[in-house]
């Protein structure tokens, strides 16, 4: 289904084992413009498109953007795409969580000055946020290609 663009790539346990085979096939199907990905309201939304978000609240959506600034707090870290807290895009990750992220490969506080590509449900209550729980809604973009470069790894045991 994601290598005819009838299906998007979601984040699961599941899907872990096959994760990087999973994006490269979304990819070329992204790239390719097949199926829901001749669709301009299923593309990626860039972290700017302020309209975007609006219309696209509530539901499943893909964000891709240049972190500005990782702000670390008390009970939660957030990644922010851009200078306006509230208006622009920020993915949100609480504290709890972050271990997960760490065993994965992934420095969160790093990501500052990168560029990723997140996916989750698209929350405007305090301006536009995705929150997620685990690394598999982050991609890691490279200036070479239009796919994942992180590829976390199970937690080793």
């Amino acid at each position: 289904m994601l290598d005819a663009g009838l299906a998007r790539f979601e984040p699961s346990a599941d899907a872990r084992p096959c994760r990087a085979a999973l994006l490269a096939a979304e990819a070329s199907a992204r790239s390719a413009a097949l199926g829901v990905w001749g669709d301009p309201y299923y593309a990626v939304i860039a972290a700017a498109d302020r309209a975007s978000f609006t219309e696209k609240a509530g539901t499943s959506v893909i964000v891709e953007g240049r972190v500005t600034h990782v702000d670390v707090g008390g009970v939660r870290m957030t990644l922010l795409f851009g200078p306006r807290r509230g208006w622009d895009f920020s993915l949100t990750i609480l504290q709890r969580n972050i271990k997960k992220f760490d065993a994965a490969g992934l420095n969160l506080a790093g990501f500052a000055g990168r560029v990723l590509r997140v996916r989750g449900l698209l929350d405007m209550q305090f301006g536009p946020q995705i929150e997620i729980s685990g690394p598999d809604a982050i991609e890691v973009i490279t200036q070479d290609r239009d796919e994942a470069a992180a590829d976390p790894a199970p937690p080793r045991r």
